[in-house]
């Protein structure tokens, strides 16, 4: 019908009416592109809302990760402080038997604070992470998966030294022991078993600074993981003010 009129207007050089007509089309060419405009950028806006609500989620799901691995390595760290003092002291007494043994087996793991990093790749597999218009919060969240991969491409190398430590200390202690003390149950060892276990231990080269390297493995993950639980808080605190505010 526009098209027919405008037609018809310029078949009788009427100009004044070809000129309505351009305007009345431009005008709704412009407040369409404008109304898509307007919807776009509020989907945009629900959907950064929507990411900002899963990585909060993501977090306290790695806050509670990075929780239990410390709690973790700093029990492992303290058997193995304890069995590096047997193997070093001369005068050392095993006082404990079972403590002792307990030590040997526990010196041996690690627990990785392994992240939750799902919402974060699909944000940048997606190209999705344009969304997060507030540049300094973008900065902060990709500064933490960031430094987070290169903590973990860090730990994967420790694992080597790992595996061999632990292929050194199985043979301090028998499979069945082992089972037990792993699996909480029951076990008495004797005073001259505990004693065994240390003779052993003497006799096996490179044990002494493979044990180094998994204290030192252990400690510095500690204090990594907490200095990770502060920087936890933080994000979750600055991405839930962002929802308020928004």
């Amino acid at each position: 019908m526009i098209l027919r009129r405008f037609m018809k207007h310029i078949t009788d050089q009427n100009w004044f009416a070809v000129g309505l007509d351009m305007i009345v089309v431009i005008t709704g060419i412009f407040f369409g592109m404008q109304l898509t405009d307007w919807n776009e950028e509020r989907n945009n806006r629900v959907l950064e809302s929507s990411y900002y609500q899963q990585l909060i989620l993501d977090l306290k799901a790695d806050q509670e990760i990075t929780r239990y691995a410390i709690n973790e390595n700093s029990t492992n760290h303290a058997h193995g402080q304890l069995f590096y003092q047997a193997l070093t002291e001369d005068d050392f007494q095993i006082s404990d038997p079972n403590k002792f043994a307990e030590s040997v087996l526990l010196s041996r793991y690690h627990t990785s604070s392994i992240i939750n990093r799902q919402t974060y790749e699909e944000l940048t597999n997606t190209g999705n992470l344009r969304l997060l218009v507030d540049v300094d919060l973008k900065r902060e969240i990709v500064g933490y998966y960031q430094g987070n991969l290169m903590l973990r491409q860090w730990d994967m190398t420790q694992s080597i030294l790992h595996a061999s430590y632990v292929e050194l200390a199985a043979k301090l202690i028998s499979p069945e022991v082992t089972s037990k003390l792993t699996y909480e149950v029951e076990v008495k060892i004797s005073d001259e078993e505990a004693r065994k276990i240390l003779e052993t231990a003497h006799t096996l080269p490179n044990l002494k600074g493979l044990l180094t390297t998994m204290i030192n493995r252990n400690l510095r993950s500690i204090r990594s993981d907490e200095r990770k639980t502060k920087r936890i808080q933080n994000l979750i605190e600055l991405l839930e003010k962002k929802l308020e505010d928004s």
